[in-house]
């Protein structure tokens, strides 16, 4: 089984270089409990973003070493924090605010 504390510090050693704002991990990985079915959730979030396509493949290809399926959240701080409030719950926006593990702020 793969080490949850190693993949953090991958997923941030990797991300890094691309000056993220914020990356969070949530579901089965942030909560401990992932299985062979499990993939990769992860919230990013920006001040702003021109091009949702070209950062998502930025992020992606700097994961790509990371052998687990991927799903990758991402929005800017404005639109994050307008929708994972309490009239969100139950979305994967509400979950990363409220249950994940912030991996990296700047």
């Amino acid at each position: 089984m793969l080490n949850i504390e190693q993949l953090k510090i991958d997923i941030v050693n990797k991300l890094k270089p691309l000056n993220l704002k914020k990356i969070i991990l949530f579901g089965s990985y942030a909560y401990g409990n992932p299985d062979e079915h499990s993939d990769l959730d992860l919230c990013i979030i920006e001040n702003s973003i021109d091009s949702k396509i070209s950062k998502r493949s930025k992020i992606r290809k700097a994961l790509k070493d990371i052998k687990i399926s991927k799903d990758i959240l991402l929005e800017t701080n404005e639109y994050f924090l307008s929708h994972s409030d309490d009239n969100w719950i139950n979305t994967a926006l509400y979950d990363a605010r409220h249950k994940g593990i912030v991996l990296f702020e700047r």
